[in-house]
């Protein structure tokens, strides 16, 4: 049978009237229960073993804090079984239900001084804990978007009352209202601390609906309440029916009487320490901001700052940094949301509340140099006004007059003091209040420390799981390593087919070749016997530099090339072969049987600027020089030096060696044409500037091998470095230009420089 069903059988009529006058003696004056911490001094009085007051205490069960009447009369007869020395448990008293014992416990009328007293009222005391000041009321704001257009503007706020158990919409306006007649209504106990952003609203109405003074005022039921559209006229109409605190306290002509006499000591010691507090914390949130920042930080940092380069790193070797990573990114995702949880509960949990009491704080601080400003105010007013009054006496006035002035300054003079008297009586009280909410700061550092603590124990557990994932990773790269090596000899198969593939080709080839040959030999010898040199007397020079002796005439070769040549495609880009195909310069050139289509860039040149002796055939004293870094095929009239570099002094003497010696001038020549460029490096602007070193190196090969008033002509890249060996021709030249010929294309950078007249102007 449980204890319950055991309590039910106790009826009222079946108990001594000694247990009846022991309730009575209990019980509340207000509802017939007896508390909790009376029956406690009860089991004190009977003179028990604690070990038999912790069985009846457990046999026992209170509710809310109150005994009802059956389970009192429960509990006394579980008293008297224990005084009989007997073991107090309900199976023993089922026994004896019918006849219950009666506890030694005094006369009835003597138990009455167990009950508990309630205390005189002092209104200047503030009774409440922080936790009953944190049940009356939660409110919470939520922002409430309205789309406007392609932007969303937040237009209302979602006001929630968990006390009231209602949700009302509000504008800025509304909370601008409704923060403004509070102000004037306890203009003693509230100050401007509302702010224009959802948490400050929100801290702001849950410190009004918890305040003691305020949270049942008609202001504040009517603003968490009211559900019509014009919130804000009904809260002026309330505030003009009501007007101020000091017109609707009952206390509050009297306030005078409760302030103790020491009041101004202890408003300077409690001012010390309040703005002690209010430093200190002010300092801690400012902290916790920053740790709360650095927390959410870090999470971004896990995703962008560690991603990133990762994903960088992997795609250069392994080309999909999709699949590759697609382990590390969940792991890296899950620190990520550790260390935002982190940042949201240092966030929430400790800023916000930080917050709430800073505002709080200032919201006192506020109230109190209010406070002090209208004593200085009163002060100077009761002066001005004796000062008028004895002025006033000097005037011709009747003794009614004068009587009726003075009762009207003393009344405003009493009504002043009055207030003074209330202010000190309200900022008194919001002094406790703040004492009263000190204690949340223990919670608050409390859950400061737990947020850390969890966020680095589940940033821990993160990373332990990260390194098993690791190792199981490098686990499993070892067994797909091994499927790699065992896939290996497929490969010989491979190139087997692959061998087999070319071989067949091959022969395929050689019999069709064996086919063509006849037909195209017949073609290539109609071809030779019928081909015709071009008329103009011109030269194309594929060397790099070209040189021209000095009192010898000058004149182009005209050495024809045939026009099936072989092209090496090998490398090509489709849109490198689509733009040959479609040049007209490199069609030209095949009609012409030259060798490229810069043939066209030195012709066009020539002819605007006669570089090259026009008319002219190259005579056996002609003498035409090339040289280059890579193999030159050879060509009638001209010699070729290959695999040369022109920057090398032994090439330089090899020039000499081949150039005619001029009448007591030495080997000189007349022009020299450069069509030299760097191999691509990829970076556009180091390959300019290593052509133009290139191009100056030729500047110091005209002083050895250029005759005064010979020419020059070098290719270069337009940029920056462009003007320095302009500079630098001007310096050795007495005509300097910049020439494009049409045969360049428009879109490239390539130019030529003409430097001519050599050494003309330093002579």
């Amino acid at each position: 049978m449980t204890r319950r069903a055991m309590a039910g059988q106790i009826n009222e009529g079946s108990v001594p009237p000694y247990y009846r006058e022991v309730y009575e003696a209990l019980r509340c004056r207000s509802e017939e229960r007896v508390q909790v911490e009376v029956f406690h001094r009860l089991l004190h009085r009977a003179d028990l073993q604690k070990a038999d007051l912790a069985q009846i205490a457990e046999h026992v069960e209170p509710s809310g804090g109150y005994l009802s009447k059956l389970t009192l009369y429960k509990a006394l007869a579980l008293i008297a079984l224990a005084q009989q020395g007997k073991q107090p448990s309900p199976k023993l008293l089922e026994n004896c239900i019918q006849e219950l014992p009666r506890p030694q416990l005094g006369e009835p009328k003597d138990l009455a001084s167990l009950r508990v007293q309630p205390t005189p009222d002092d209104p200047l005391t503030v009774a409440h804990s922080l936790d009953r000041l944190l049940a009356r009321d939660n409110v919470q704001v939520e922002l409430i978007p309205e789309k406007k257009g392609l932007f969303l503007k937040h237009v209302e706020y979602q006001v929630t009352s968990q006390h009231h158990k209602i949700s009302v919409y509000r504008r800025y306006t509304d909370f601008d209202v409704f923060h403004e007649l509070l102000v004037q209504r306890f203009a003693y106990r509230m100050r401007e601390f509302i702010e224009g952003r959802r948490r400050a609203l929100g801290r702001f109405v849950n410190l009004v609906a918890r305040h003691p003074f305020s949270a049942d005022d008609e202001l504040v039921k009517i603003f968490l309440t009211f559900n019509g559209s014009d919130v804000q006229t009904k809260l002026r109409d309330s505030y003009k029916r009501t007007g101020d605190e000091f017109i609707t306290n009952r206390i509050a002509t009297q306030a005078k009487e409760y302030l103790p006499t020491d009041i101004q000591n202890q408003f300077s010691a409690s001012r010390e320490l309040i703005r002690n507090i209010h430093n200190s914390f002010h300092k801690l949130r400012d902290r916790a901001e920053k740790m709360a920042e650095r927390s959410k930080g870090n999470a971004t940092d896990l995703l962008i700052c560690i991603l990133h380069p990762l994903a960088g790193l992997l795609s250069e070797h392994l080309g999909d940094f999709a699949e590759v990573s697609e382990g590390l990114s969940v792991e890296f995702a899950l620190l990520s949301e550790k260390a935002g949880q982190q940042g949201r509960r240092e966030e929430d949990d400790v800023v916000e509340k930080l917050n709430f009491f800073l505002d709080l704080l200032q919201s006192y601080r506020g109230v109190l140099h209010e406070h002090q400003r209208a004593l200085q105010k009163y002060s100077v007013m009761k002066r001005q006004m004796m000062s008028a009054t004895a002025a006033q006496t000097k005037e011709p006035v009747s003794v009614e007059q004068l009587e009726s002035r003075i009762v009207q300054q003393e009344n405003a003079i009493q009504i002043m003091e009055l207030r003074n008297y209330f202010s000190l009586f309200c900022l008194h009280q919001e002094t406790q209040l703040i004492f009263t909410y000190l204690p949340m700061t223990y919670h608050i550092l409390g859950a400061f420390v737990k947020s850390q603590v969890q966020g680095h124990a589940e940033q821990e557990n993160a990373i332990q799981i990260m390194e098993l994932r690791n190792y199981f990773s490098l686990f499993c790269l070892h067994q797909e390593t091994q499927l790699i090596f065992t896939y290996l000899p497929m490969t010989y198969h491979i190139l087997g087919a692959f061998v087999k593939s070319q071989v067949q080709g091959h022969a395929e080839m050689g019999e069709v070749w064996n086919e063509l040959q006849p037909k195209l030999g017949f073609l290539f010898d109609t071809h030779k016997n019928k081909m015709s040199f071009p008329r103009r007397s011109s030269s194309l020079l594929f060397c790099t530099i070209s040189l021209f002796p000095h009192k010898r005439h000058a004149a182009v070769h005209t050495t024809a090339v045939l026009g099936n040549k072989k092209t090496n495609l090998k490398g090509k880009s489709s849109a490198w072969l689509t733009r040959q195909l479609s040049d007209p310069y490199v069609k030209a050139s095949r009609v012409h049987n030259y060798r490229c289509r810069s043939a066209f860039k030195l012709l066009e040149i020539d002819d605007k600027y006669r570089l090259l002796a026009p008319g002219r055939r190259v005579l056996p004293r002609g003498t035409v020089v090339g040289v280059d870094l890579l193999n030159i095929a050879p060509l009638d009239g001209a010699h070729f030096l290959s695999s040369h570099d022109i920057t090398d002094p032994a090439t330089h003497a090899r020039l000499r060696s081949l150039l005619p010696a001029d009448a007591g001038a030495g080997a000189m020549a007349d022009v020299i044409l450069s069509d030299m460029a760097p191999n691509a490096s990829g970076f556009r602007d180091m390959d300019k500037e290593r052509l133009v070193a290139m191009c100056l190196s030729l500047v110091d090969l005209s002083e050895k091998l250029l005759r005064p008033g010979g020419s020059l002509l070098c290719k270069y890249w337009d940029g920056f470095a462009a003007s320095s060996l302009q500079r630098s021709l001007a310096a050795v030249f007495g005509d300097v230009r910049s020439v494009k010929p049409k045969a360049s294309r428009k879109e490239s950078s390539e130019a030529y420089f003409l430097a001519r007249m050599y050494r003309t102007i330093k002579q």
